[in-house]
Order: C-alpha cells, then structure tokens, then sequence
C-alpha cells in the first residue's frame, strides 16, 4: 500500500482534533457533496461518486440532481458525467479515468430555488418560504437565487495540476496544496475566491465524514484572510468536508441581483 492509497482503515475512526480554533457552529441547512469511493487509484480506470444532500456528512438525506455534472480532465479538457442512477436519498455516478493524473469533479453551478433575504446589520439573512417577515431591525429586503456547488478531485497515479486552476466562476476554492497529496504533516493551504476574485474574512466550516447520526455540528471553523487565503493543520488522517456559506452580487442577466451560494469540497487526508 502505497502512502497515498486509501485505508479503510481510518473512514471510521474516532473525530479528530484539527489544530485550528475550534468553535460549535451550527449548520444552516443540508449541505451538497460529492463522494468518490477512491480519492487515489493507481490500476483502476474509473470511480463511483456518490452524490447528495445532507445534515451529517456523508448520511445523504436528498438525491442531489444537476444537468451541469462534469469532471475536468488532467488535460484541462471538460467531460459530462452522467448519473448511473438516482434514488430519493443519493445520485450515482460514475467518473472514467482513462489517463494518469488529477481529474476535478463538479456538480457545476446548481441553480435553486428564487427567494428574498434581509440585511441586518452586518449581515445577509435568508428569509423563509411564503411571505416570511424580515426580521426586526432588517435595513433592507432584496431578490436572491440560492447556488449551490460542489467538487472533489480524484487522481490516477501520480498527480498532476492543470485541473488545479480557478475557473473564475461562482464561489469556489482553489487548493494551493494538491488535494491529492493532503498528509497530516502538512496541512492543506487553499484561497477562496468568487468569480475569480479573493474571499476576504469569509469562514469555512470543517466537517468530519461519518459522524454520530445525528450531529450537525462542525467540528471546527477557519476564517480567510484578507488575501482569501487560509489554511488548514491536522492531526489525523480521516475525511472531510470544507463547506461555505457566501451571499453577494449576480452577474449581469441572472434572474435575481443577488446569489446565495453554497460551496463543499470532500477530501482525504492520510497519514
């Protein structure tokens, strides 16, 4: 077993302790991820991605559905994926990986459901269903469109980095440490950017994979800084889930001036 093969042997490991400040933030709503059954393959010529929605991460709760599924291959070249199946609680997919190096997995930009939110004070508040009421001392109230997005990376013998670049669009983060190549020595180094552009002070949430059913919380929190670069230290191996909550600007001819996107990304840090 090579050091970047996967071990079973730690996807049910006790939680572990991240060397960043830890805090007890409660998760909003269900979270979107992929879920590769191998992050690392070195004979194998395909994967299986489980895709969905959840509390807990990774007990899928809802089937996560997109018309935009793809994966970028190590050549930088754009490949759709098509789920296999799909049942109320997950979607499958299966990814082909006929040549060596990185491949990034996306659901692409998913574009939901039309809504309002409210600004109070320093803050955007999504309001509920219906004629929900802002909230006191809401300042303003505007038109927004929930996004969601999600990606892993799977890689095939040795990595490599094309797929590594930033796409420019939406919110989305670009590893400055090969998520192949993520060890509990090391940490993992990342910016945030959105449309390309620096996430300034903006918090990621750390979820551990396979949780007590149950527990929503995550287990710690990280803040960008004010170039939108964070980092995060180990001392564990395990799986995981980076999740981030961003309300900003659309782009011009979206259906609302507003977006409130939701983006994850599922890596493996090993021994």
């Amino acid at each position: 077993m090579t050091r970047r093969t996967r071990s079973a042997a730690w996807m049910t490991a006790a939680p572990l302790a991240v060397l960043v400040a830890a805090v007890a933030l409660p998760a909003a709503a269900h979270m979107p991820f992929l879920l590769p059954n191998y992050f690392s393959v070195t004979d194998r010529d395909h994967v299986t991605v489980d895709a969905g929605f959840t509390e807990t991460a990774f007990a899928s709760d809802i089937a996560l559905k997109s018309e935009q599924f793809h994966m970028l291959a190590p050549d930088g070249s754009r490949v759709r994926l098509a789920p296999v199946f799909s049942v109320r609680d997950k979607t499958v997919l299966e990814a082909a990986l006929p040549t060596r190096g990185t491949y990034r997995l996306s659901t692409g930009l998913r574009l939901g459901r039309l809504g309002r939110m409210a600004r109070v004070k320093d803050a955007w508040v999504v309001l509920g269903e219906g004629n929900a009421s802002p909230p006191a001392g809401a300042t303003s109230v505007v038109p927004v469109q929930s996004v969601t997005t999600s990606e892993t990376y799977v890689t095939r013998g040795a990595p490599t980095a094309t797929v590594l670049a930033p796409t420019g669009s939406g919110v989305e983060l670009h590893p400055l440490t090969h998520p192949s190549e993520l060890f509990v020595t090391d940490g993992f180094a990342f910016e945030l950017l959105h449309d390309g552009k620096p996430l300034a002070n903006q918090r990621l949430e750390l979820f551990l994979g396979h949780q007590v059913p149950g527990s929503h919380k995550p287990l710690t929190s990280v803040t960008t800084d004010a170039a939108g670069k964070a980092r995060l230290d180990f001392s564990q191996p395990g799986l995981f889930m980076l999740m981030t909550r961003h309300r900003g600007p659309a782009p011009a001819g979206a259906a609302t001036p507003w977006r409130s996107h939701t983006y994850t990304l599922t890596f493996e840090v090993m021994p």
